[in-house]
This record gives C-alpha cells, structure tokens and sequence, in this order.
C-alpha cells in the first residue's frame, strides 16, 4: 500500500492510498516494478481523500503514515513555516471510515522554556503492536536531535517523549521494514516539491517491500 499527503491549499489536506507491490515468494523470483506513468499510478489508488480542510497552521511537510490493527496512522510536521520554532508534531487516525481532527502531539518546548522546531517523524509499529513515532528537534538539521515517544492503543494516547542518547537521531526519513514481508505500511519514503503559491507543499509517502 502507498500513502500520500498532499498539501493542496492552506489548511487542506489530502490523502492517497493505493495498493502494496510485494515482493514474489520463492528464490530468484523477481519483483515487480512500482508504477511509472500517471495510467499506472491512477489504476493503484484504491481511495482519495481529504484528512482535513482546515488546520491552526499555515504547512506541512514531511508526512509519515503507519498501518495499526485498528486503521491507518498519519503525522507529519506543521506550523508557521518549516524551521520556524512553532512546528510541532500532528497526528490523525482513521476511525470508523473518517480521519479524526488533528492532534497536536509532539512540541520542541523546552524545561528552559526556549523552543526549537520539530522535523521529519516517522511512525513505526513494533511486533507487540507498540506505535512509535520518532521525531527530530532543533534549530536545523546540524544541530538535532532524536526524541521517541510511543503509544500501546494505537495512536489515541502517547508516552512523554524521551530523548535518545546523543548522536542516535533515529529513523530520519523512513521506518524500518518488518519480515516476513506482507502487505503493509512498514515503510515509507518522504519527499517533496513546492507548488503553487508561496507555502505549499505536496509531499508523499510512499510504502515499499523491500
């Protein structure tokens, strides 16, 4: 299954959700390509839809997106502007066929008081059903470092964020694969471009079996 997060105007937001491309059982089985021309993608979108249509902020970038025995999970930064000391971490779930009201769940405030950006989080389920979200903070990417926090319910509550030990930034654009592969989100590559006016942002995620 691939997963995309598109930033179509202020406040909008939409997500893609297409089939997975696993990989062939068996030695030297090949696997297949993912789809190339725009005929072939549109045939993989399985649903288009908007997890919300407007927000307390003005972008968002570097969505994450995980599959929980309850339903898919979505984050992603957003606040001023990307670097900016508002962004935070943002969550929503999909419930009973709709995506619930984004959550701020992750701040880069400080016991100081002083605040730093968050950036890049990437959502993981663990073999015991444990959701974990890693997230960086800091000023910039030359001075980050790795925070984690987790949740045993699927994503509707969360632990205190920790801070992994110094140099350890944890996953910084992608989550680790589980095995045996199947079908699933364990994996999902950010990227992005801006488009339109000045603020806005596609970006994507796109699940792989690897």
């Amino acid at each position: 299954m691939k997963g995309r997060i598109r930033r179509l105007r202020r406040g909008s937001v939409m997500l893609i959700v297409g089939q997975v491309l696993a990989g062939i059982a068996g030695s030297g089985a090949a696997q297949p390509a993912l789809p190339q021309s725009p005929a072939q993608e549109a045939r993989a979108v399985l649903r288009s839809e908007f997890i919300f249509e407007t927000a307390p902020f003005a972008s968002v970038h570097a969505s994450t997106i995980a599959e929980t025995r309850e339903g898919l999970v979505t984050a992603w930064f957003a606040g001023t502007r990307e670097g900016a000391a508002d962004v935070d971490i943002w969550l929503s779930r999909h419930v009973q066929g709709a995506w619930t009201r984004p959550i701020d769940v992750a701040t880069g405030r400080q016991p100081s008081g002083e605040r730093y950006p968050c950036w890049n989080p990437v959502l993981f389920e663990a073999p015991d059903s444990t959701l974990m979200l890693f997230y960086k903070v800091g000023a910039g990417p030359q001075s980050w470092w790795g925070m984690v926090q987790t949740s045993r319910d699927n994503g509707r509550t969360w632990t205190s964020a920790r801070r992994l030990p110094d140099g350890i930034l944890g996953p910084i654009r992608t989550s680790r694969c589980s095995f045996p592969m199947e079908p699933s989100l364990r994996r999902a590559v950010p990227s992005h471009r801006r488009v339109g006016a000045p603020g806005a942002f596609i970006s994507s995620a796109r699940a792989m079996a690897v």
